[in-house]
């Protein structure tokens, strides 16, 4: 049987599997916040949120269930968005950590500028004329 895909992030939310997978994580809660305890609706102005435990985005590295009611928990707006916060800065951080620096030092003196003098220094600093870049 062939796997359908993963549908993109903004597209979830449109789709009637989604409004009904949300719905029974909310009554499943007996919407309540999962958190904090707060009654927080499908509507209105007090509107609750379904959350993936395991975001979405690691989901789709790993193939896992957009839809699986064990990976959400509902969610009153302001804890759904300090969460998201939260992982949104790891990730980050996380990134920046596994990139290596775009440019070594050697990289950075090689490049051109319009200052004068910049061969003397760059010969200055240890390059030869071969690496200045003219």
């Amino acid at each position: 049987m062939a796997r359908t895909p993963m549908p993109k992030a903004g597209q979830i939310l449109h789709l009637t599997r989604w409004q009904k997978t949300r719905q029974a994580c909310a009554m499943r809660a007996a919407f309540r916040c999962q958190k904090c305890g707060v009654l927080c609706f499908l509507t209105g102005p007090r509107t609750g949120e379904a959350d993936h435990k395991i975001p979405r985005r690691q989901l789709t590295e790993t193939g896992g269930d957009v839809f699986a009611l064990d990976n959400l928990q509902w969610l009153c707006q302001p804890c759904h968005a300090r969460k998201s916060v939260l992982e949104g800065h790891a990730a980050r951080q996380a990134q920046h950590h596994a990139t290596p620096p775009k440019n070594t030092r050697s990289e950075r003196l090689k490049a051109r500028s319009r200052v004068k003098g910049r061969k003397a220094f760059l010969m200055a600093a240890g390059l030869s004329p071969d690496d200045i870049i003219r």
